[in-house]
């Protein structure tokens, strides 16, 4: 590592949704220039971002590793997704960076000799206190980049951009004047513009038009201030970056990137689509397992289910480290009738919101094919031959990302979507077919009966064949000769990267070879 390398700082704030991913790029970059990076993370994910970020690496690459700096910030655990402590030790670090000061891990207690000032930084969109620092204390023409680390269509509706954002636009001035109106304390003003609803219509590229209460499935207590300190406060993330790295893929949303990419050139600014970005290689997914402290006896239960019920017989549930429903009776009730099914499962319930009860524990103790973690390695149940199906707030195909069900529902009929698990204002009208959900366990019962029984058997299939097409559109879109403008032209996943260059990424971040 040289003084003189060019030099990125990436941030995402501390939900592994948001972190994961960054760590395959940040790997990719690497490997692709020569450059050093600057990842900031916090204590408590430290240990899953080495571990994570050394799933890229083959064997002999390991000096590949010295390249990126992983660094933990303090953060107050009892502050949600981000928090005011972990924003001010980002702002205080980065002026070191500025300065080209040292830096030392509070995790490790490691000192970092000094490099050059940063060249570019990639910023969760979520995390607008350290994207403004850095844009505040970059003293060159540093760009910083919004990283939107999940499905592309939520710019729209929830974020004010392109078509379907009209109305969504300049919300924190509408909540500043309703305050200045009304008196009302800015947070609850907030909580209710962003999150209200009154039956209108919305259209989105990509998507079926919606009500806009069915943009609220589920009931979800946020802190009071999340709505004013994070959701409200990204619209401006998004419109003061240089650019945007989007998580999803093109093949899954093509008019929604597309939209994206015609909205962000008006202003001349980049919109790089880096995903899916997953690890491949001899080390992933062994390095992954390491994460999960059930990883081997995650392994073993697989395997065991392949050779007694054979391939695509098994169901992995999991709904992130984050959300979890705010009705848990609902979860059971769906997992009664996997059992009753006799269909093997993997239920993940990182979320710290997550408690199993022990009765829940006991039936899947006495049901002996299912098995229930606190932390599961994701990739690896997904690539397993015994994994059939993933479900999430939506029942997706194998390989189907969480944050893109959507675009396999509606736009090639290859998952299936649960409609009685909605809570709150989910049990208001559905647009596309009228229906209004019932939401009750029964209800779930049923349904979960039909899906499953559906998704297992010929039907599930018939939808399994027609992601074929959806793969080889994604093989296509990494290829080199791939279609123009793809700002990304090498597979992340399914091939080795060797000597292979990003080169519009690269030189949308000033950075060419």
């Amino acid at each position: 590592m040289t003084v003189s390398s060019k030099h990125i700082v990436v941030f995402s704030y501390d939900v592994w949704g948001h972190s994961r991913p960054m760590c395959t790029l940040v790997a990719q970059m690497v490997r692709l220039r020569m450059i050093v990076v600057t990842f900031f993370t916090t204590v408590a994910l430290y240990d899953r971002i080495k571990s994570e970020i050394s799933r890229s690496f083959e064997p002999g690459e390991e000096h590949l590793l010295d390249r990126i700096r992983v660094i933990a910030l303090q953060k107050n655990p009892q502050e949600y997704f981000g928090g005011d402590t972990l924003d001010t030790a980002f702002e205080d670090t980065y002026s070191k960076l500025i300065s080209e000061e040292p830096l030392t891990c509070v995790k490790t207690g490691t000192s970092y000799n000094s490099v050059r000032s940063p060249d570019a930084a990639i910023v969760d969109f979520f995390a607008t206190v350290p994207f403004n620092a850095a844009k505040k204390l970059n003293k060159k023409s540093a760009k910083v980049f919004a990283w939107v680390p999940g499905a592309t269509n939520i710019l729209f509706y929830f974020f004010g951009i392109g078509p379907g954002g009209e109305e969504r636009r300049n919300l924190a001035a509408k909540v500043e004047a309703e305050v200045k109106r009304s008196g009302r304390p800015f947070n609850s003003v907030a909580m209710e513009v962003l999150f209200g609803s009154d039956g209108s219509v919305v259209r989105v590229p990509g998507l079926p038009p919606m009500y806009d209460h069915e943009y609220h499935p589920q009931d979800f207590t946020f802190p009071e201030d999340f709505a004013a300190k994070i959701v409200l406060m990204a619209q401006g993330t998004l419109e003061a970056s240089d650019g945007v790295l989007l998580l999803s893929a093109e093949a899954y949303e093509p008019e929604c990137v597309a939209a994206v990419r015609e909205w962000f050139a008006q202003t001349s600014r980049s919109v790089t689509v880096c995903g899916p970005l997953l690890p491949s290689g001899k080390n992933a997914a062994a390095h992954e397992k390491q994460q999960s402290s059930e990883g081997s006896e995650i392994q073993k239960f697989l395997d065991s289910i392949l050779e007694s019920h054979g391939a695509h017989s098994l169901l992995y549930i999991s709904f992130g480290s984050m959300f979890w429903p705010a009705r848990p009776d609902v979860i059971w009730a769906f997992l009664d009738v996997v059992m009753e099914l006799k269909i093997p499962f993997i239920l993940s319930h990182a979320s710290p919101l997550a408690v199993v009860p022990e009765e829940v524990s006991r039936k899947v103790r006495e049901y002996r094919l299912g098995l229930l973690s606190p932390w599961t390695p994701q990739q690896t149940i997904l690539d397993h031959s015994a994994t059939g199906w993933h479900a999430t707030n939506i029942l997706a195909l194998r390989r189907g990302p969480a944050t893109q069900c959507r675009a396999l529902t509606h736009n090639l009929d290859a998952a299936y979507e649960l409609i009685e698990v909605r809570t709150g204002k989910g049990l208001l009208p559905i647009l596309r077919t009228g229906y209004t959900p019932i939401g009750t366990p029964e209800a779930v019962r049923n349904e979960a009966k039909d899906v499953l029984t559906k998704a297992f058997g010929e039907d599930g299939e018939r939808k399994r064949a027609k992601l074929q097409a959806l793969k080889k559109a994604l093989a296509e879109s990494w290829a080199e000769d791939g279609p123009p403008g793809a700002m990304l032209k090498r597979s992340l996943i399914l091939s080795v990267l060797d000597g292979h260059i990003y080169s519009a990424f690269f030189s949308s971040l000033g950075l060419r070879k």
